[in-house]
């Protein structure tokens, strides 16, 4: 029998494909470096409201914008990406006092955001207790707290809406996506470890397709959510092993290497992200020092990154996973920074400026 081969590509037609793969990559680019400019921009508006200081503002958007993992994964299509975007518009909103008919407003952006949120990336919900909390900070009264939070909801239940009836309609379940139990049981399992390792590893590795033929997307997830609950539940001490274990690798400093042969360029580049990382990480440490002068602000900051910390310890780690929680972290940072230029200001020369004075700061109009 004559096998028949697809018909030859001619010049035309392959530089039509050029010219395609060459404009979505320039759109994909363009999009991820609006995107973290928007969320440098959020940052600085979410850290003025919260502290009232320009100056912790300027130094967590300057620590933001300058921290090279955020830089190099604007040219990939990475749902972090847009988390980075959608948490710091979550806490720019939720720091902001609103009246009149603003207040609407907010608590419907809110919303969509935290429903946009629960769409991309199910970790990012990890982080709505403290955000919440910041919003009765912010309100003022349980009552405005309560009607923010109910507006909020509704916008966010409509932006889910539409999704939740289509998983309804394909797998017979309210469900936003059929990878939870999945991800549950990677972390989970008798021979799991703190990184993201193959369904073939695991010891229902070898059953894994014909399960899920058997049962369907949904039906294969659910068995394995189910799985993995017993698993931890019969094995608690090794379960939270596991989970400092992950929350240790999450936390691990950039030292790995990359899987293709590295060049003088990324060896450096991969330099400076460690020492960035190192730098912002002691500096956010630091920050509890003035935990007297920011209680209310920094227990925000602090919840963010423990909740988004805990949710990994719960399944598992992959590097890149970090990114979406960095924005906070220099937010601590730069709370450091400034009681550390403030310090060295009135030493060098006398007194210091009274934007980096602790006692001077004003919230802005």
């Amino acid at each position: 029998m004559r096998s028949i081969s697809p018909p030859p590509w001619g010049r035309t037609e392959l530089l039509v494909l050029a010219g395609i793969l060459l404009i979505g990559t320039f759109l994909r680019k363009t999009a991820n470096v609006l995107l973290g400019v928007a969320a440098i921009l959020l940052m600085y508006l979410a850290t003025r409201r919260m502290f009232g200081s320009w100056s912790i503002a300027a130094l967590a958007a300057g620590l933001l914008a300058c921290y090279v993992e955020a830089i190099i994964y604007a040219a990939y299509a990475a749902k972090e990406n847009l988390m980075v975007f959608l948490l710091a518009a979550q806490l720019a909103l939720a720091a902001t006092e609103s009246s009149g008919g603003r207040r609407h407003l907010y608590s419907v952006l809110f919303g969509v955001a935290t429903g946009c949120m629960a769409v991309v990336g199910n970790a990012g919900l990890a982080l709505l207790p403290a955000l919440f909390l910041q919003i009765f900070f912010a309100a003022g009264t349980t009552a405005r707290a309560v009607r923010y939070l109910a507006v909020a909801a509704v916008a966010g239940g409509l932006v889910i809406t539409p999704l939740l009836w289509r998983n309804h309609q394909v797998f017979n379940a309210y469900v936003l996506n059929n990878n939870g139990g999945f991800n549950l049981y990677i972390g989970n399992n008798p021979h799991a470890t703190p990184y993201f390792e193959s369904i073939s590893m695991t010891p229902i590795g070898d059953r894994w397709q014909s399960l899920r033929a058997q049962l369907g997307e949904h039906g294969a997830d659910v068995m394995l959510r189910d799985i993995a609950l017993q698993y931890m539940l019969h094995n608690p001490e090794a379960t939270l092993q596991l989970a400092f274990r992950k929350a240790v690798a999450f936390w691990w400093p950039p030292v790995h290497s990359g899987k293709s042969q590295e060049g003088m360029v990324e060896i450096f580049m991969r330099h400076v992200w460690l020492v960035q990382f190192c730098l912002i990480c002691g500096l956010f440490l630091l920050s509890t020092v003035w935990l007297r002068s920011f209680l209310r602000q920094l227990v925000i900051v602090w919840l963010l990154v423990v909740g988004y910390t805990a949710v990994h310890m719960i399944f598992y780690v992959i590097y890149r996973y970090r990114l979406p929680v960095m924005p906070f972290m220099c937010v601590g940072a730069a709370v450091s920074a400034q009681m550390i230029l403030f310090w060295v200001f009135r030493n060098r020369f006398g007194r210091a400026s009274a934007s980096l004075d602790p006692d001077a700061r004003q919230l802005p109009d």
